[in-house]
Formats: C-alpha cells, structure tokens, sequence
C-alpha cells in the first residue's frame, strides 16, 4: 500500500521544477514595496486615536463640569478651595459629581508652567476653560462650556476666561 502511494507521488512530481531564483526575487522585491507603502500609512493611525481619546476625555470633562455646575450651582474655582492647577487636581474636584477621569497616553498632565506645558484651567461664575495639550502632537485642545475644541472661541460662550 505504501508502495502504490510512493508510485504515485513520485509519478506526480515529475516534470516539476519549482521556483527559479529570478521569480523569487520578483515576488519578494514586490511585497517589500508593497509593505513600504502600507507601513507608512498605518503609522498615522495610532496618532489619530490618540488624539480622538484625547477628544473623548475632553467631551467626559465637560459633561462633569456641567454635572458639577448643576450640583454645586458653579464650576470648581480656586474660591471654594479647589485650587486647580493640574490633571489630578481637576480629576479629584470632578470626582465629587461621580465623574471618573483618568489621562490618555498623549495628555501632558504636567503642572502648568506657563511654557505651554500642562493643563491650564480658568472658571468663573458662567464659563470655563480648560487647555489640555497633546504629547503626541503639538495640538491643543480647549474644553469650555460649548464643547471641545482647538481653538478657544469655539469652546466657550464668551471666548477666553480670565
């Protein structure tokens, strides 16, 4: 029985001689361009959703600024004792209104310096604004009473807080 298999394999084998080097080549050289162009591209990727979870945080900070707003009849200022001068500080003032808040990769939770380094947070009696920048790019983002965004007019009602 093995003796038919064998027979039969080798008569199958016969007049086969497989790849030349040359094909080989060709095949490799067009999937190491291939993989140039793609590569590339996918690269792009990770930044878009870093910068998208970063959005994401800045829509989750404003609903608990609103959130606090609603309860406590204002935004958390350094008046009531809340003094805000980085992440960790803003994530513990939010976490009185149920609203848990951790950093993205790509968020800079630095203690603002003034350099453009760190969140910077502004709020009065009617509007905030808060600056989070992005490690993975040098965009900015603003998140303020009208929403999220990278340009400080278009976050609140009044344009900047003082």
């Amino acid at each position: 029985m093995i003796k038919k298999i064998r027979e039969r394999l080798s008569f199958l084998a016969e007049g086969e001689e497989g790849f030349t080097l040359i094909e080989l080549m060709i095949v490799i050289a067009v999937l190491g361009i291939l993989a140039g162009i793609a590569i590339p591209k996918l690269g792009g990727v990770q930044d878009k959703a870093k910068e998208a979870a970063l959005t994401t945080m800045g829509g989750t900070i404003r609903t608990g600024m609103e959130m606090y707003n609603a309860q406590e009849g204002d935004y958390p200022t350094v008046n009531d004792g809340r003094s805000i001068s980085n992440f960790s500080e803003l994530a513990s003032a939010l976490s009185v209104v149920g609203v848990d808040l951790e950093a993205p990769d790509v968020l800079d939770t630095s203690t603002s310096t003034g350099t453009g380094t760190g969140i910077t947070y502004n709020a009065d009696d009617d509007q905030y604004l808060i600056v989070l920048p992005s490690t993975a790019s040098s965009t900015i983002y603003y998140v303020g009473d009208q929403g999220v965004s990278t340009t400080t007019g278009d976050a609140t009602s009044g344009g900047a807080v003082n």
